[in-house]
């Protein structure tokens, strides 16, 4: 409407053609009778019955019914008549003032040709045209991606019911394996050998950490996963919770030739003690490398068999030939050895904290080691004891007069069978995790700075120890789903006497995640790999 009012008032300072007067408005130019004073009817446009009747005048903004405009008032600097009349001016686009943009629609006359939608009309939409408009809509839009008419009518292109051809996926260089230890082929520069791994016993819960830490190591492929023989088949997903949706092997009942046909470098064994002893080896003389997390190869005396774990040893010849794993006291398996025994838990446990203080601890006085476990860690089997209604609340000690894992400590502390040491285990109500309280006595008053010191100088490049100040002592809870170990230590009687605190997960630093730092070692890989 501004933009109306400024055209008119730049055309009221026009001069007038010839003929009009100046001050006639559009549509106003006689007496009333017969419709004078309205805007002369259109071309083609019906009249109404009704405009031909005589009417009276509706006053002007600023009138009263006579016409008269009141004293005091100025006159409208607007020459024209209402907005209808303006409007129909400008439509009939007289001298002076251009036509409207856009027209009001005009009513059809009969002369005039159907229009779209009428009856005899094209269609809104169709016609010999419309495919072009449509076409140069989607043309102007083809940078937005929403004309879907555009792409489907491009040459070459399949009709919309066919399914899109979908690209090939780009060749994968095949992975580079290893065989028995050797490369396939010659490796390239960058390329990584993987070593090719099974379990046995993966039915279990140390064979079902064994798998989860194994899926995900990157420098090892699982080929093959085997229950114990006798045990029944399980999915791959349903060994361990982290595993469920993962892609890998089934378990299956063990055979050892589908064992040896798996093409494993390397099998890691988490079987009952007498199982790992007839297996290892048929695996060894086929060229496989074994890591057994049994008690079968722990002993390097054959005669001790029978009384710790109840059975005589049907390879003693084996037993000189394993390397005991425990990687931060021992120089661990190197890439020449073949078979690797896995420490036991609570060794584990009792070894890290009282080892590295061999020369400040008088072994002639009592070494009483306590230790409490999670439940976990007497495996999966039907017993009594270690059901719920015996465990839930309670709390008890067993073995008190040996345990089988007692002649492993004295044999990696270097102790004779007198010295006075004794280990006693306990069960807690508890899944997963152990706890050593260790009583020693010193040979001489010694200080916390060095205790501290005898212990960093063990594990100053220990990725998975960690000795806490003096004082401040380690929980279960601390190490629990870790591969890690903790250790605190406390001293007594001006330093003659000290209680060292040694916590770690039984079923990880215990079992499976020690297996993995013994099998990077084997492989020559970083011994954090996989763990981390």
């Amino acid at each position: 409407m501004i933009i109306l009012r400024h055209e008119y008032s730049c055309d009221r300072h026009r001069p007038p053609p010839p003929g009009r007067d100046p001050e006639a408005r559009p549509g106003a130019g006689g007496p009333l009778a017969g419709g004078a004073g309205r805007a002369p009817p259109r071309p083609g446009l019906p009249r109404r019955a009704a405009d031909a009747l005589a009417r009276r005048p509706r006053p002007r903004a600023r009138q009263d019914r006579d016409g008269v405009r009141p004293p005091g008032l100025r006159r409208s600097r607007r020459r024209g008549g209402g907005a209808g009349l303006w409007r129909a001016a400008r439509r009939e686009g007289g001298p002076g003032l251009r036509p409207l943009r856009r027209p009001g629609r005009l009513a059809r006359r009969p002369e005039d040709p159907p229009g779209p939608g009428a009856p005899g009309g094209p269609r809104p939409g169709r016609g010999p045209d419309a495919r072009g408009r449509r076409d140069d809509r989607g043309r102007r839009h083809h940078l937005r991606g929403h004309d879907r008419r555009r792409r489907r009518d491009e040459p070459g292109r399949p009709p919309p019911c066919a399914a899109p051809a979908r690209r090939p996926p780009p060749p994968r260089a095949p992975r580079r394996l290893s065989r028995r230890g050797n490369p396939v082929g010659a490796p390239e520069e960058g390329d990584r050998i993987v070593t090719r791994v099974a379990v046995l016993g993966a039915t279990g819960y140390s064979g079902g950490e064994l798998c989860a830490l194994l899926a995900r190591h990157p420098g090892v492929e699982l080929v093959a996963a085997f229950a114990s023989p006798g045990g029944k088949g399980v999915p791959f997903g349903r060994l361990h919770p982290s595993l469920g949706g993962r892609p890998g092997p089934d378990a299956v009942p063990f055979d050892l030739g589908a064992c040896l046909a798996a093409g494993a470098d390397v099998v890691l064994l988490a079987t009952p003690n007498e199982t790992s002893a007839e297996v290892v080896p048929a695996l060894l003389s086929a060229g496989v490398k074994v890591v057994d997390l049994s008690g079968s190869f722990r002993l390097r005396d054959a005669a001790a068999y029978p009384a710790c774990y109840g059975f005589a040893h049907p390879a003693p010849g084996l037993l000189a030939e394993a390397v005991y794993g425990l990687p931060e006291l021992t120089d661990g398996p190197s890439p020449g050895a073949r078979l690797v025994a896995n420490p036991g838990c609570y060794p584990t446990s009792v070894l890290l904290a009282l080892a590295p203080l061999r020369r400040l601890v008088d072994f002639e006085k009592p070494v009483v080691c306590d230790s409490k476990s999670g439940v976990s860690g007497a495996g999966k089997k039907a017993d009594l004891g270690y059901s719920f209604s015996e465990l839930s609340a309670n709390f008890k000690a067993y073995a008190v007069t040996g345990h089988r894992h007692e002649p492993e400590m004295r044999q990696e502390l270097g102790l004779p069978p007198e010295a006075p040491f004794s280990f006693v285990p306990h069960l807690l109500p508890v899944y997963r995790g152990i706890l050593s309280t260790i009583h020693v006595s010193f040979v001489h008053p010694v200080s916390a700075a060095e205790v501290s010191e005898a212990y960093e100088a063990a594990y100053r490049a220990a990725p998975f120890v960690s000795v806490r100040p003096p004082g401040d002592l380690p929980e279960l809870r601390d190490v629990a789903g870790t591969p890690r170990a903790e250790i605190g230590f406390v001293l007594l009687g001006g330093g003659t006497r000290g209680v060292l605190v040694s916590v770690i997960d039984n079923l990880l630093k215990g079992a499976a995640s020690q297996a993995v730092q013994n099998l990077n070692r084997l492989c020559g890989l970083d011994e954090t790999e996989g763990l981390s």
